[in-house]
């Protein structure tokens, strides 16, 4: 039975609740201890006396330096169960957090005195031929996933960070280079396996055979919808054992699965999802340009993305990320520049080629020092490591983002330029949507096809012209 509205929040409390008394820590330890005990692998908690926690308490974002009470390390389904009972257990409030990747820029999978129940170790990875889908464990980072996806000749709107992991990426609604030509992520979702505040543990589906592409009424569809881009760890834990529709429904829930969010519900540990061919022979066309910066390039190249960004007017099938971007040329000075990197997702290269470049010499060719290079022959697998090399992370990583629906404005851009002038080491990216996100969105908001209910999931920003990076 899908618990009550009250039983989710005491999940809320539990999850985003008091912060571990200093009277209660010994119960705690001891409850933790025992817990242990029933977990799938031992010395699967890493307490703050262990020589595993210095490392285990890092965030991948070093925007935060929390110091948890205890990082629990999930090794399969059972422990994700046995945790949340424990927490249930509790006469006193326990405060825990949901991390997969520890990519939040916000901080909300770790906290000060809590205790991280971290789903890295949950990254399995599976392939149906006969229905073309993958079940993928919410540890499953970017690095392991695209290679997987190459060699079974199938395609997903995958990150591009190679150490953002699954589970955060899709309840996030999964902006990508790729979305403009695919979609988002979390619009691939077509199941999890889920446990929830109280322990149980449901399945929530689409129903495959639905040939307008609706929600399954009887498939937990609400769930779905919710954990589709709403954000990680809201809704329940999901899993990946029992692949069944849940006789109950638990329609409230299957919508927020897809995209609302994370950190205020559960756990979610496991993604069916459906997946797209890859592009033929797996060859795609590359490109990157760069312009030295200055304040004309810099207006030139504002102007250029405010543009595309409204008018949607670049072919659906490139995806880029346009960088301002700064590096050290000695102790003191940074060099900025302008510069895009981005793909053709389709096998026409030879149109591919000439119109990429021809929209982008019309463009930025008048400008002094603007170079711009076709990288060819090179398999998707190889343009992506060779693209993601710009999302390597330095040390110390801070970073932040955000969701842009409206041209960047005067304001902003002298923003822009006021960090140049600052000589600051920021690197502002502003990767474009529009394309598939925003025709759906339109055919959806107009009510217009029956196979936009499919792409009815809860992100909220499907209506953004780009995705804001800064780090």
């Amino acid at each position: 039975m899908l618990p009550s509205l009250g039983d989710r929040t005491a999940l809320l409390v539990a999850c985003c609740g008091l912060i571990l008394s200093v009277t209660s820590t010994n119960h705690i330890y001891n409850g933790l201890v025992a817990l242990e005990e029933n977990l799938c692998s031992s010395e699967a908690i890493v307490f703050r006396n262990d020589s595993r926690y210095a490392t285990s308490k890092l965030q991948h974002v070093a925007t935060f330096a929390f110091e948890p009470y205890a990082v629990l390390y999930a090794n399969c389904e059972n422990d994700v169960v046995e945790f949340i009972n424990f927490v249930n257990e509790q006469e006193e409030s326990v405060s825990f957090r949901i991390r997969s990747g520890g990519h939040s820029f916000g901080g909300y999978s770790n906290c000060d005195d809590c205790i991280v129940l971290d789903l890295s170790h949950l990254n399995s990875t599976s392939f149906d031929a006969t229905t073309g889908r993958v079940t993928l464990g919410p540890g499953v980072d970017q690095a392991q996933l695209v290679p997987f996806l190459a060699v079974n000749d199938v395609m997903l709107p995958h990150g591009f960070c190679p150490t953002v992991c699954v589970g955060g990426f899709a309840q996030n609604g999964g902006t990508s280079v790729l979305a403009r030509t695919l979609g988002l992520f979390s619009d691939y979702v077509d199941s999890v396996d889920i446990v929830v505040a109280n322990g149980t543990k449901l399945t929530c589906s689409m129903d495959p055979s639905v040939e307008d592409q609706s929600v399954s009424e009887n498939g937990c569809s609400d769930l779905l919808w919710a954990v589709r881009g709403s954000g990680g760890g809201q809704w329940g834990v999901a899993s990946v054992e029992d692949q069944s529709v849940s006789e109950n429904g638990c329609s409230d829930l299957l919508w927020a699965v897809r995209g609302s969010g994370g950190g205020q519900w559960g756990v979610i540990t496991s993604y069916t999802l459906r997946t797209t061919p890859l592009v033929p022979q797996g060859y795609t066309y590359a490109f990157s340009l760069s312009i030295p910066y200055s304040n004309a390039s810099l207006r030139v190249f504002t102007d250029w993305l405010n543009t595309d960004m409204m008018d949607n007017a670049l072919d659906g099938r490139v995806g880029m990320f346009p960088l301002i971007s700064g590096g050290l040329t000695n102790a003191t000075h940074v060099a900025f520049s302008l510069s895009v990197g981005g793909w053709w997702y389709g096998d026409d290269y030879e149109y591919a080629q000439t119109y990429v470049r021809g929209q982008f010499d019309a463009i930025f060719g008048h400008l002094d020092g603007y170079a711009f290079i076709d990288i060819e022959n090179m398999t998707y697998v190889e343009v992506y490591e060779l693209m993601s090399f710009n999302f390597a992370d330095p040390p110390g990583f801070v970073a932040s983002s955000r969701l842009i629906f409206e041209p960047m404005s005067d304001e902003y851009v002298d923003a822009l330029a006021q960090l140049v002038d600052d000589e600051t080491s920021d690197t502002q990216s502003l990767t474009h949507q529009g394309g598939v996100v925003q025709v759906v969105w339109e055919l959806f908001n107009e009510k217009t096809s029956n196979a936009a209910l499919r792409y009815n999931t809860s992100f909220p920003g499907r209506d953004m012209k780009a995705y804001s990076f800064t780090w």
